[in-house]
């Protein structure tokens, strides 16, 4: 599955201007480009969304868009963090070594 598939919002631009800010700095940071294979963090499995592990929370504090709190997951992996089956602690863990190894499937 490409990024652009799910991550890009109207599916018709490979441009990064339409994204949200979240994502633009996940995909810069790691170095994707939107036509490339984006693993899950956790499971491998292709990535289809950017996790803010310390959620934004209502009203959405744009201090939470930051590189050590954005976690690429796909959708099962996502509903887990949301529903904390995957400790916050974990997602930390997880996150700290994918960037270390700095993505792409490292």
């Amino acid at each position: 599955m490409l990024i652009d598939s799910i991550l890009f919002g109207n599916g018709n631009t490979h441009t990064t201007a339409g994204m949200k800010k979240h994502i633009r700095i996940y995909l810069d940071f790691f170095g994707y480009s939107g036509y490339e294979y984006m693993p899950c963090e956790i499971c491998q499995n292709p990535a289809n969304q950017v996790h803010h592990i310390d959620p934004r929370g209502m009203g959405g504090s744009k201090q939470k868009d930051h590189i050590d709190n954005l976690l690429g997951c796909c959708f099962e992996c996502h509903r887990k963090c949301e529903s904390n089956e995957i400790g916050k602690a974990e997602q930390m863990r997880i996150h700290k070594n994918f960037m270390h190894g700095k993505g792409k499937g490292t």
